[in-house]
């Protein structure tokens, strides 16, 4: 009788497990600014000349100008984070370069215009909350743009997205900077 019971009670078992209902698969909601959004490992470039705007100064030097320009960090010491905002905007993202307390020269947190048809962003005199600050320390100008897949890295031979904008800050005339990198993966022969 023992065996019948057992026997009935893996059945019952068997039934119940084999109409369990995985049902479809989720959707996952991206994001507005997806895929290009998150933590980029940055390389910035900096260089002064109060009488040119940020495009007309990188388009007359060359960043390996050791006269004109000076390579700020490496990669794995700054990273960029392009993000959404609260509201989940389609139209806006923020562009944070550095930790949240970090307010070096280079430093920026701005909301911005992007374009994700083309994923452009840009900022005219927008606010910049670098430090992670209350209220505006001044403002800033910045244009770039994203390429989804758009580079192998040198050390892993990973492909991500690749990033390249100009900036500069109102509390820092005449000071031009560039960053350009790739979305950080994770290898630690990508930051050498």
């Amino acid at each position: 009788m023992k065996k019948v019971t057992y026997l009935f009670g893996m059945l019952a078992a068997l039934l119940t497990l084999s109409s369990c209902n995985e049902g479809t698969d989720f959707d996952i909601d991206y994001t507005p600014i997806a895929p290009i959004g998150g933590q980029y490992d940055i390389i910035i470039y900096e260089g002064e000349d109060a009488s040119k705007s940020d495009a007309e100064f990188w388009a007359s030097v060359d960043v390996n100008d050791n006269s004109k320009v000076e390579q700020l960090c490496s990669y794995g010491e700054v990273y960029a984070y392009l993000s959404n905002t609260t509201d989940y905007d389609s139209d806006k993202a923020w562009l944070r370069i550095g930790g949240l307390s970090a307010n070096k020269s280079f430093n920026i947190n701005a909301k911005l215009s992007i374009n994700m048809g083309d994923y452009t962003f840009t900022g005219v005199n927008v606010d910049n909350f670098a430090g992670n600050s209350a209220k505006s320390i001044g403002t800033v100008n910045v244009s770039g743009f994203c390429k989804h897949n758009g580079i192998k890295t040198e050390g892993s031979g990973t492909t991500t997205d690749y990033i390249e904008f100009i900036y500069s800050r109102s509390d820092y005339p005449g000071m031009h900077y560039k960053a350009v990198g790739f979305k950080y993966t994770g290898w630690p022969e990508d930051e050498e």
